[in-house]
C-alpha cells in the first residue's frame, strides 16, 4: 500500500469498501487490517523514538486503531466525499442558487469538521470549526433579516 486507501487512492479495494459503508455493511476485516498494519508503519516512521520499543508511548491497541478507522472512514470521509459531490455537481457559477449550495455545503463541512475535533479530543478544532458554522449561521440569520425589511 503506497498511500492510505482513502478516495480515488483507495483503488478498488478503497471504493469497494466505501460502497460497503454506504449499503450500512461493515468494511472488510482484511481491508481494516491492512489499513490499520500500514497506520503502524506510518507512525512508526514518523516518530520512531515515541513508538518503537523503549519509546514514550505504547502503540495503540488493535481496538484503539479499528475505532479510528471505522470512525474515519464510516462519519468522516464517507460524509465529506458525499458533501462535496453535492457542493460540485450541477453547478452554475454565477448562479445564486449555486453560491447558496456551496455555502451550505461548507456549514456541512464545518459541522463533520467540528465533530472530528470531539472524536479526537482536540479542543482547538472542535472550536475553530464550530466558531465558523456559528459566524456562517449568523451571517445568514442577518441577510435574511435584512431582506425581509
Amino acid at each position: 500500500m503506497e498511500t492510505l486507501p482513502i478516495g480515488f487512492l483507495g483503488g478498488d479495494v478503497g471504493l469497494r469498501n466505501l460502497d460497503l459503508i454506504r449499503r450500512g455493511e461493515p468494511m472488510d476485516v482484511n481491508f481494516k487490517c491492512e489499513v490499520r498494519d500500514e497506520l503502524r508503519k506510518v507512525m512508526l516512521t514518523l516518530e520512531p523514538n515515541r513508538w518503537a520499543d523503549g519509546g514514550t508511548e505504547e502503540m495503540p491497541s488493535d481496538d484503539e486503531f479499528d475505532q479510528v478507522i471505522e470512525y474515519i472512514f464510516e462519519r468522516h470521509l464517507l460524509p465529506l466525499m458525499e458533501i462535496q459531490n453535492e457542493m460540485f455537481s450541477n453547478v452554475e457559477p454565477q448562479s445564486d442558487e449555486s453560491l447558496m449550495k456551496a455555502f451550505h455545503c461548507s456549514q456541512k463541512q464545518n459541522k463533520i469538521m467540528e465533530q472530528f475535533g470531539i472524536f479526537s479530543k482536540n479542543e482547538a478544532m472542535k472550536t475553530s470549526f464550530a466558531k465558523r458554522r456559528e459566524k456562517g449561521e449568523s451571517a445568514m440569520k442577518m441577510a435574511a433579516e435584512q431582506g425581509s425589511s
